[in-house]
């Protein structure tokens, strides 16, 4: 047996193949060199997220299990969070989700832009600002077609909502309720002049309003006693909409479109006097859109979203949509630097409540913030010893009352198409031409015990090669563990 043992094990020989027989219990003692559990797995169905770190067990996530499909990552800068949403994005991409990803900040680590062109034709790059795409607030995204009277009502509706607290943001909360009243009256005018109706989707083939037809709706009113103080503040606040101001470029008509698998809106090159309330416009109208008629189920995944909370019309839009995504099927991603940011946006309990899976990427995380994350998703010590081990794209996934810890793990593919290391037409960009890790941190698993490696997710100092192998253990994903001697005492 123990000739078996150590001609099984790699070192300091390895066999094609040995036998002996031996008592289960005997060879449960000697011969697994990793436990094949894992709290969340679930028989291999669903998505795979990542591999649980402690047993090299692929976690499988079955979403249609769940109460809900949201999912809330938290993550400092440097943690890998961009990635790892990007890397569930290509995965629920190939299930056949339709996928959306926005963000307000450039990030050339993760080329996402690349990343969508990558999957062409059935994709789109909407990057929104001056010279750019354009989405018009006064366009209903939804054509219209096979709505009841009573549905296109509640679209009608909820795009004047939507317009009124796209100005509220921008405004800054100086929208008084008297010119809160006067718009909501001015919007029906406008849409009455271009012959849009509310219960009547057969004229949503007219062409839509926009800003200017609003302002000259405005205009119009300026002299009435009832209303022209109200009109003449709503002139003032939106000069810049005008011919030859900084936002003229939004009176255009909406030339995006939605009906691709892979969609990356882009908020980066919108002016930063309007980008809070472009994305109040933006996802408030993707929510609609993909509330009806929608064949496929959506993914949104909303990065940095701390800028999405610290305004109350984008976290109520938010909430609208972890609330009421199950019925009409769409699933949010929603990521932030730390859970305070929920704290400070008294949303805690509705994510906690709506929200049934949590991701923390902890690397390098401190105390302060270990304290914080224990006790906002109730975590027991074991789950906080996996938090303060954690490496880059490393942390726990908990879902329900079960955690795991978890490092995303990616295929050479997978890694290629986020870092955008393809051309165009999905040819591979030369080495010359790819990004280069560093010098002094390249290290291998020697040859001959590459598959030993990769059966038993175990690897041993003297099987690496090269200059930093400490470096090269860290980024793979592994812990430095001492094995105990199986031949003596000690270990």
């Amino acid at each position: 047996m123990l000739e078996t043992f150590i001609a099984g094990a790699g070192f300091p020989k390895s066999e094609e193949f040995t036998f002996v027989e031996m008592t289960s219990s005997l060879a449960g003692l000697l011969c697994p060199t990793r436990n094949p559990n894992s709290s969340l797995s679930n028989g291999g169905r669903g998505l795979y997220m990542g591999d649980d770190r402690k047993t090299g067990k692929e976690l499988m996530v079955d979403f249609e299990a769940l109460a809900a499909k949201h999912l809330l990552m938290a993550g400092g800068s440097g943690t890998g969070k961009t990635f790892a949403i990007l890397l569930l994005l290509g995965r629920l991409y190939a299930t056949g989700r339709k996928v959306i990803y926005t963000t307000v900040k450039p990030d050339e680590g993760t080329r996402y832009l690349d990343m969508a062109s990558y999957f062409a034709p059935d994709s789109e790059i909407v990057n929104i600002g001056p010279g750019l795409r354009n989405i018009n607030p006064l366009q209903f995204l939804h054509t219209g077609e096979g709505l009841t009277p009573l549905e296109a009502a509640a679209i009608y509706d909820y795009q004047k909502l939507l317009y009124i607290n796209h100005l509220k943001v921008w405004f800054d909360g100086t929208l008084s309720p008297n010119m809160e009243s006067f718009l909501d009256k001015s919007l029906n005018e406008v849409y009455r002049r271009a012959k849009i109706e509310r219960d009547n989707p057969e004229t949503w083939k007219n062409p839509f309003p926009i800003s200017e037809h609003l302002i000259q709706v405005w205009e119009d009113s300026k002299d009435s006693k009832e209303d022209g103080e109200s009109a003449l503040a709503l002139i003032r606040k939106t000069y810049a909409l005008r011919e030859g101001g900084a936002l003229s470029y939004m009176n255009a008509p909406t030339n995006i479109d939605l009906s691709k698998g892979f969609t990356v809106i882009d908020l980066v090159k919108v002016p930063e006097v309007i980008r809070p309330a472009m994305n109040v416009l933006v996802n408030g109208m993707l929510a609609t859109y993909f509330k009806t008629g929608n064949d496929k189920g959506v993914t949104i995944a909303i990065d940095e979203g701390g800028a999405f909370l610290r305004q109350k019309q984008l976290s109520d839009m938010v909430l609208n949509i972890i609330t009421q995504g199950r019925s009409y099927d769409i699933q949010l991603i929603f990521a932030t630097q730390q859970f305070a940011d929920l704290e400070k946006a008294k949303m805690s309990e509705e994510f906690m409540s709506n929200v049934p899976i949590k991701v923390v990427l902890s690397a390098n995380i401190d105390k302060k913030a270990v304290s914080y994350v224990k006790d906002f998703l109730m975590l027991d010590d074991t789950a906080v010893k996996d938090l303060r081990s954690a490496q880059k794209g490393e942390g726990i996934v908990k879902i329900g009352d079960l955690h795991a810890p978890i490092a995303f793990v990616h295929s050479d593919e997978e890694y290629k198409i986020i870092k955008g290391l393809y051309t165009g037409n999905n040819q591979e960009i030369p080495l010359e031409n790819q990004q280069q890790e560093p010098k002094g941190n390249e290290a291998k698993i020697r040859d001959e015990y590459l598959n030993l490696a990769k059966e038993n997710r175990i690897v041993f100092s003297d099987w690496l090669e090269g200059e930093d192998p400490a470096y090269f253990l860290q980024m793979a994903g592994y812990q430095l563990f001492q094995p105990q001697n199986l031949f003596a005492r000690g270990f």
